[in-house]
């Protein structure tokens, strides 16, 4: 290598702006799931430190329910569920809403079962909203899991799920593509 040479590569790095792009996204939705899991442990825990969910048991649920029947948008449907499911089991759902928050708000930050996760944090959202609820935080947190889902393959990106797939596929004798990298590259690097 002759002193020029080595003076373009080293000094003239060429900045491929795909990879900028790609490992943006990558960071983006990484940091999405991260605060999509913070958001659903912090509304587990403020369920006791704020609303006293555990310490006053169905005080704040039941209080919330009947408000939730007075309001006109709530439909009848969800109505009936809330008196004959919800009002009759007050103290199941007092004690599970937050344990499930928190657990599934954890797993998604460390991306351990983040697919059905997303779901049962869906499921308990769509819930709210149907109980005649939406703040600006239910409007991130609507809006974010749709994201997350619309992203998903960067969305499981530095993830335990990630972890877990390649260890698989390794012991298969696949080889992973890193993220990014398109099936027809891996095709050609694999004949090479």
């Amino acid at each position: 290598m002759t002193p020029g040479t080595f003076h373009h590569h080293t000094l003239n790095p060429r900045v491929n702006f795909e990879t900028v792009v790609n490992t943006a996204s990558l960071l983006f939705f990484v940091v999405l799931r991260c605060a999509y899991g913070l958001a659903w442990i912090m509304a587990g825990v403020t369920k006791e430190t704020e609303k006293h969910w555990w310490s006053e048991p169905g005080l704040f649920l039941r209080q919330y329910l009947l408000e939730a029947l007075d309001k006109p948008n709530v439909v009848e449907p969800y109505k009936h569920f809330l008196r004959i499911v919800v009002m009759e089991n007050l103290l199941i759902f007092n004690y599970t809403i937050p344990v499930v928050q928190v657990i599934a708000g954890a797993l998604i930050m460390i991306g351990l079962f983040t697919l059905p996760m997303l779901f049962v944090c869906l499921f308990m959202h769509i819930n709210f909203v149907l109980s005649g609820n939406m703040n600006e935080i239910s409007l991130f947190l609507y809006t974010a899991v749709f994201v997350l889902f619309i992203g998903w393959s960067k969305t499981i990106s530095m993830s335990v799920d990630a972890r877990l797939k390649s260890t698989r596929l390794r012991r298969q004798g696949t080889q992973l593509a890193p993220a990014g990298v398109a099936d027809s590259e891996i095709a050609v690097n694999m004949r090479a």
